[in-house]
């Protein structure tokens, strides 16, 4: 998949974002002694989609 690097750029930055705001509200949780399971598995969701995209999107020099 070609993708301009503007796009390829905000995109990832997104991703990255989401993953920042996930490990956070996880931290935030376990340091809570709160059920961090519905977290987990949405950081999981992301951290696939962001393995995905950075397969899918590599960037030959």
């Amino acid at each position: 998949m070609n993708m301009q690097y503007p796009d390829f750029k905000k995109q990832e930055i997104e991703l990255y974002d989401k993953i920042q705001k996930l490990s956070d509200e996880f931290d935030r949780l376990n340091k809570a002694g709160k059920d961090t399971t519905d977290t987990a598995q949405k950081l999981e969701t992301v951290l696939k989609e962001f393995l995905l995209f950075r397969q899918q999107n590599v960037i030959k020099v």
